[in-house]
């Protein structure tokens, strides 16, 4: 009996070695720019008489010019529409199928290079069917196309100024195989709420044209071939700041050319524009609130710092606040009380604008009160500065300034009490962060980050004494009282 079933365990494992997973493949490649190929493969088919595959691709890099090498005999189809290609086959004679273990054929594009492009199956619209119409089961791998070895690089640079100010971004070129460069393309792309696109500045290059769409900026030039083997700044880019952390990223698109029309591999690094960080400061105050089933009033401060005896002439506070937990009610000016135009929307966003042609100076103190109904808080409700907040002196000279956002916080602690042999003490009294709460009260709400500490207190026990630590999440602290 222990022979037969050992002989049918290997004749199992045989067979299932045998079954082999049927599965289509696209090539990972490495490619210099220009006219590519990238190989599909089918492994382990049988019998196929049709295939219908979607691979998407993005167009901003590759132009797909069609396939190539076909292996089965019978007619074949592709197209691409907006990243996506489309390839259709159906075996001739109709009701024939044909087995493959290999490539299928190549995808044919036109590669800029600079930047990577996933190919990616859409599976949930791919078949494969067999001479009897059925689905094949299959198992669909991705690939990539990634660029060779740059030939030089462009760059961008990571700069500091005032928010406020027009800022230049430089792009710089170099690189051994830019001795003969007559085309050339950027695409450039920037957080249109940070930043304001006002023009280019040339310098190297002459006769360049800019484009600028939304939060993207186009840069094309031609000319008489160029020598970039040396350090070049070709032009500047030239935006208005307007705050915040502001990336500006070269993107798929870029092309650069060389006389005899080939297109070369480059390297690109994206630049960003950060703010000044001056002794000069605005914050938002942070503060815990547990609202009930009624509507909570919070008077939340914006507090200024370190203006020293500068003269103020306009102020633009562009303010966000979380309008799913909170109402904006309005404003009250403890610094300059006059002069003040304010507006909100039903989407969280609040403007406040002061200006005064005499100017005036701003003490270390609060400058304005935002005042708000809160009904319910689940964590955090942030109210944060945006892009587009600048003070200016009352020379119209933008003041440098940090700012710091705030959160109405309701966080919870709660309390396990337990005496030495595990028995639950309902009645303790719970003293948290200074204040006294009734004797069995163990939640205490409306908490922001940070540490607090505590002490547990019954008659005939020693009090326990702690520290809680709140860090974006509600907490839990078992305690027990000998």
């Amino acid at each position: 009996m222990l022979k037969k079933i050992l002989q049918l365990i290997v004749v199992l494992l045989i067979a299932t070695q045998g079954v082999m997973a049927q599965t289509v493949r696209i090539d990972s490649v490495v490619r210099a720019p220009g006219a590519i190929s990238v190989q599909v493969d089918m492994l382990n088919y049988t019998d196929v008489a049709a295939i219908t595959l979607f691979i998407d691709f993005d167009a901003n890099l590759m132009d797909f010019t069609g396939i190539d090498s076909t292996q089965l005999t019978g007619g074949w189809l592709a197209n691409a529409s907006n990243g996506q290609i489309i390839i259709t086959y159906t075996a001739t004679p109709a009701g024939t199928g044909y087995a493959i273990n290999g490539k299928a054929f190549d995808l044919l594009f036109n590669y800029k290079g600079g930047f990577s492009s996933d190919l990616t199956f859409d599976t949930l619209n791919c078949e494969i069917a067999g001479s009897n119409l059925a689905t094949i089961p299959s198992t669909y791998e991705n690939g990539f196309v990634a660029q060779s070895s740059a030939v030089g690089s462009v760059s961008m640079s990571n700069l500091v100024d005032t928010v406020g100010n027009t800022v230049s971004m430089p792009i710089n070129m170099v690189g051994a195989g830019f001795d003969s460069v007559s085309a050339i393309t950027f695409e450039v792309s920037f957080d249109a709420t940070m930043l304001t696109y006002s023009g280019i500045i040339e310098d190297t290059l002459t006769g360049v044209t800019a484009t600028a769409n939304g939060g993207t900026v186009e840069i094309n030039w031609t000319g008489s071939p160029m020598n970039f083997t040396a350090l070049s700044h070709l032009l500047d880019i030239q935006f208005v700041y307007n705050g915040g952390f502001a990336g500006v990223s070269f993107t798929p698109g870029c092309e650069i050319t060389d006389n005899n029309l080939n297109l070369l591999a480059v390297d690109y690094t994206d630049g960003e524009i950060t703010p000044d960080t001056f002794s000069a400061s605005l914050t938002i105050g942070t503060m815990g609130v547990a609202p009930d089933s009624t509507f909570t009033v919070v008077n939340l401060p914006v507090v200024a710092n370190g203006f020293g005896s500068t003269q103020m002439g306009a102020i633009t506070l562009n303010i966000n606040y979380d309008n799913s937990d909170m109402v904006y009610t309005g404003y009250t000016a403890q610094q300059l009380p006059s002069g003040w135009v304010v507006s909100a929307n039903s989407n969280g966003d609040i403007s406040m604008q002061w200006s005064n042609s005499v100017g005036d100076t701003i003490t270390d103190d609060t400058l304005v009160t935002l005042n708000f109904y809160v009904d319910t808080i689940n964590g955090q409700a942030n109210v944060t500065f945006q892009p587009g907040t600048i003070l200016k002196t009352v020379n119209l000279v933008n003041v440098p300034v940090s700012l710091t956002d705030g959160y109405l916080g309701n966080y919870s602690a709660t309390f396990t009490v337990v005496d030495d042999a595990g028995t639950p003490v309902t009645d303790a009294i719970i003293t948290f962060d200074g204040t006294t709460y009734p004797a069995g009260e163990y939640v205490i709400r409306g908490l922001i980050d940070g540490t607090y500490a505590y002490s547990v207190a019954k008659t005939g026990y020693v009090t326990a004494n702690g520290t809680v630590t709140v860090a974006g999440a509600d907490v839990s602290e078992s305690v027990v009282l000998h």
